[in-house]
């Protein structure tokens, strides 16, 4: 029955967006009744909006364009991902990855790099909330240490009016952006976890600014009134086949402390668990869950109760 409903679901979002064809659609995700459609072939080629995103049966498309773009010192040019190289594609229920293999505008050997985009759709508990976490793994494919630059796009358009959105950084710390429609104070609230650099803006100049040139985010922290988004920017110098992960994503209508929420960077994964896990095996007071002044197993039972239900 889960998997008819999940087959019954996607067709009649597919079709809502006008993709049941396949023309524009690269693949799909979905989770009880939230679905993402990543448009373009290949998938973040498209150079306005390459995202659909439905929370609800009610169809009302909540996202505009999500996308991944790099810079290469020696190129020094911004370009989406999928500007050079056709990835692999993977869509699994909830779950879609990408995977691009020696990808770069230099010759073998030189500003070349391996990737893997996960992305993950998780349903709210609640009417008009949904989740979006993702992981890049970005490997140096490059003979010698090679600095790269990584951008993620994330421009929503929060209950499917783009007008009426106003966009601010509201915690530099933890590198979130707040989205929100003026109209009902429905919200998304967007993470570059340890983002180098990042800008809230007018979604088509963040969208001028990453499709080309070589410029770096302002740090402009808004707020922005229209049509919004933002961006984050990580600066990443590799040694040869050294491996940084990225970690981020997006909520809509899911705002507000987690308890299963460990680093407080608004995602529940696995570098939550790490860090309990860790907080755990030494002792420590954060480790102290249940508040009852002892570390104990009531804690990790109470953690973990929370982290497999993702809050």
């Amino acid at each position: 029955m889960a998997r008819m409903y999940f087959r019954t679901r996607l067709a009649a979002a597919l079709g809502a967006a006008g993709l049941a064809g396949g023309v524009l659609a690269g693949g799909a995700i979905a989770d009880g009744d939230a679905v993402m459609i990543f448009q373009g072939i290949p998938p973040f080629s498209i150079a306005a909006g390459d995202c659909t995103l439905f929370t609800d049966v009610t169809l009302n498309d909540e996202a505009y364009k999500y996308a991944w773009f790099y810079r290469t010192t020696g190129n020094n040019t911004n370009r989406v991902f999928s500007s050079l190289d056709t990835p692999t594609e993977t869509y699994r229920e909830n779950e879609a990855t990408f995977v691009w293999t020696n990808a770069g505008p230099g010759p073998a050997g030189q500003e070349r790099f391996d990737a893997k985009l996960i992305v993950r759709l998780f349903d709210g508990p609640s009417p008009h909330q949904a989740r979006v976490e993702h992981t890049l793994e970005f490997k140096s494919h490059s003979n010698t240490t090679q600095t790269f630059q990584v951008f993620n796009l994330v421009d929503m358009d929060i209950e499917a009016t783009p007008t009426d959105d106003s966009v601010l950084i509201a915690d530099a710390a933890r590198v979130l952006a707040r989205q929100r429609d003026t109209a009902t104070n429905a919200i998304s609230e967007i993470v570059g976890t340890g983002a180098s650099r990042f800008e809230v803006g007018t979604g088509t100049s963040l969208r001028n600014k990453l499709n080309s040139g070589a410029a770096n985010l302002s740090n402009a922290v808004g707020p922005v009134n229209g049509d919004v988004g933002a961006a984050f920017q990580w600066t990443l110098t590799l040694a040869p086949g050294e491996v940084r992960v990225i970690r981020g994503g997006f909520t809509i209508n899911l705002g507000g402390p987690c308890p299963a929420d460990f680093n407080h960077d608004g995602f529940v994964n696995g570098d939550d668990f790490d860090l309990f896990a860790s907080a755990f095996e030494g002792g420590a007071a954060a480790a102290d869950f249940n508040r009852d002044g002892f570390v104990n197993g009531d804690d990790f039972d109470a953690f973990a109760s929370y982290f497999e239900g993702g809050c």
